[in-house]
């Protein structure tokens, strides 16, 4: 079998990434939270995983097997109830405790799969998931989807944004204009009520109109990611324009003196989306310093990543997210097929 041109250190890094979560994450027929909580896992921990597996199966074919495992773990979570069926927090759900953005990352994993194996399943699966999404919408505050289907106190950034690029993903899959709609009124309403004057985005929108201003590597790349789309669907530059704003403001605000990211890992995977959907060598070369460093100076001795992606030396392991996070980035890089290392050494 012939691979895809790889970077052969990213590959490596990786595999073996994905090789310690097997040896210390998997239990039987689930993943857990991390050695030291070694509970279920909870959904965002097995999302990141699952989307983890469709950057690892787009390099090598033979990481669908490992998706196709790590998927019937997740379906254990699937809540049949009404008034639309979701993914819950924890398996076997017996009450409801089910958040809109949770589903959002199932879906975008699914679809990634999908165009990784042309799988019928995992289109039909990513639709139905976001249909859930979909129902955390409403018409308080101008539109916008909740955080949490139970307690709806506030539409987050990281509700809205994977929910837009998801229906502009299956639109471009699909052709089905319903989808472009969504997506478009998604990004509106998100530009309209969480973006900031420097293209990055805040928080959330509480239910009374108060805007939480605290700011999020993810709640800024997941939105750059859906107007970069919007204008490869459409040539409309305005969305090329928010786009480069956006990862210019997001690399001047969470990108540290040594390259690292300033944030937790599992927002700032997410930047590393952001940095290689332009695909541009400058782009490219932050999100490979970023990821170097998260590689030599993030894990403690047993190998296990630690949950910041700025954290020197750490002396805490981190939970499956983190180490998800980190094999995600790594295959991202890997399938690039570029090896940005001479400019590397030059920057180190």
């Amino acid at each position: 079998m012939t691979l895809p041109q790889t970077d052969a250190k990213w590959l490596t890094r990786a595999t073996e990434t994905y090789n310690f979560i097997e040896s210390n994450f998997w239990r039987n027929d689930h993943y857990i939270q991390s050695p030291a909580e070694p509970h279920p896992a909870y959904m965002w921990d097995l999302g990141m995983q699952l989307s983890a597996l469709a950057a690892l199966t787009k390099i090598d074919k033979k990481y669908a097997k490992e998706f196709d495992r790590c998927l019937k773990n997740i379906n254990l979570y699937w809540s049949p109830q009404g008034p639309t069926p979701g993914y819950d927090v924890k398996p076997n759900p017996q009450n409801i405790d089910r958040y809109y953005d949770d589903n959002a990352w199932v879906a975008l994993a699914l679809l990634e799969q999908y165009e990784n194996t042309k799988g019928k399943t995992y289109l039909n699966q990513a639709i139905k998931t976001h249909e859930y999404v979909m129902s955390g919408w409403d018409n308080q505050l101008g539109g916008g989807i909740y955080w949490k289907e139970r307690e709806k106190h506030s539409k987050n950034t990281c509700s809205n944004a994977p929910s837009a690029l998801t229906a502009l993903r299956i639109y471009q899959l699909t052709k089905d204009h319903k989808y472009l709609t969504q997506g478009k009124q998604l990004l509106i309403w998100l530009d309209k009520n969480l973006r900031d004057n420097d293209g990055l985005y805040f928080d959330n929108l509480n239910i009374t109109g108060k805007v939480e201003r605290t700011k999020w590597s993810y709640n800024t790349a997941l939105p750059i990611q859906a107007h970069l789309l919007l204008f490869n669907l459409e040539k409309d530059n305005a969305n090329k324009a928010a786009a480069e704003q956006s990862i210019n403001s997001a690399i001047k605000h969470w990108i540290g003196d040594r390259g690292e990211i300033n944030d937790d890992a599992g927002f700032a995977v997410h930047l590393v989306d952001a940095l290689l959907a332009f695909d541009d060598p400058k782009y490219t070369l932050i999100a490979e310093r970023a990821a170097q460093y998260t590689y030599q100076k993030t894990r403690i001795q047993s190998g296990q990543f630690a949950n910041r992606w700025d954290q020197s030396n750490p002396e805490k392991p981190g939970n499956l997210l983190a180490q998800s996070s980190a094999v995600r980035a790594f295959s991202l890089l890997a399938g690039q097929g570029k090896n940005y290392s001479r400019l590397l050494h030059h920057l180190e």
